[in-house]
């Protein structure tokens, strides 16, 4: 058997972990620097209202109060993820068109809910026409109705009608029957 003399290479010091041991409890938020998070490039200046990862600084409130971004965001992910799932799968094991429906109707509906908040008050309980209805919503540019909302929720519905679509032709490649199957 022969041996070989291994030499420990040198690791440079820009490797070198600089940081808190593994598993040491850590804080986001520096209270020195007085940024949204302190990593490198990513905080921002103490004060400014508009904070670059959307992330509030520590005692200042959450900029979702109703949850809006993050049901809308996560709504879109599970879009995508279903469609993805199909395509993987090239089955449609485990997916009914009752499931790909229900979720494009939550989606519609979730939409609808946000955009009345929006449209009425308290001396106008209902929009005066579909068409107002809808160019207040798609025009609306605060918060609970952001463009990005819009945008999330535009996106979200054409992958979901899409989701339905290539759902229903994989099911029928299979030879299943379209409705029958929970």
């Amino acid at each position: 058997m022969s041996t070989t003399n291994v030499t420990p290479r040198s690791v440079p010091v820009s490797l070198t972990p600089a940081g808190p041991p593994v598993g040491a409890p850590v804080s986001l938020v520096n209270v020195d620097s007085g940024r949204c998070l302190d990593v490198y490039g990513a905080g921002t200046a103490a004060g400014t209202p508009d904070h670059h990862l959307g992330l509030p600084r520590a005692g200042q409130p959450a900029m979702d109060p109703d949850g809006e971004y993050t049901g809308f965001g996560i709504n879109f992910m599970m879009s995508m993820l279903f469609v993805s799932m199909l395509l993987r799968r090239d089955s449609p094991a485990g997916q009914s068109m009752w499931i790909a429906i229900s979720k494009w109707q939550g989606t519609l509906f979730a939409w609808i809910a946000t955009a009345i908040t929006v449209t009425t008050d308290s001396t106008h309980q209902w929009p005066h026409s579909l068409w107002a209805f809808w160019s207040i919503s798609i025009g609306h540019r605060t918060y609970p109705l952001t463009p990005l909302i819009n945008v999330m929720y535009g996106v979200t519905f054409v992958v979901d009608i899409a989701y339905i679509l290539l759902l229903r032709a994989k099911v029928k490649e299979h030879g299943l029957p379209v409705w029958r199957r929970l």
